[in-house]
């Protein structure tokens, strides 16, 4: 069983350099002893934007704070706290940020 606060774990740069100002922490990561999904936290900064990227696994996102978009394959969706959202395998997306305040969300992915 894994028991933390948030404010436990830090954040880290996202890397790619295809995103903007965004940064990541592993809330229950490749450490953990979960032994199905990941869960992890992401910061997109004002004006930021994650990679457009696809890949072949789905992932669950809720935002926890802020504004932003998610850009799909058939448009763009306005993010709002409260929004969730279901990506399906290998459906190209992104997040963007145009506003002047963090976008927060919860990322669930499956353990790979």
């Amino acid at each position: 069983m894994i028991i933390k606060h948030e404010s436990e774990v830090p954040y880290q740069k996202v890397e790619d350099p295809k995103a903007q100002n965004v940064y990541i922490k592993w809330l229950i990561g490749k450490d953990s002893p979960a032994p199905h999904f990941h869960l992890r936290q992401l910061q997109v900064m004002p004006r930021g934007h994650t990679p457009l990227h696809q890949h072949p696994y789905e992932h669950e996102v809720y935002i926890l704070r802020g504004q932003g978009m998610l850009v799909r394959e058939g448009g763009t969706v306005s993010l709002e706290p409260g929004t969730f959202a279901l990506i399906p395998p290998d459906v190209k997306h992104q997040f963007r940020n145009p506003t002047a305040e963090v976008l927060e969300f919860l990322c669930l992915i499956p353990k790979m």
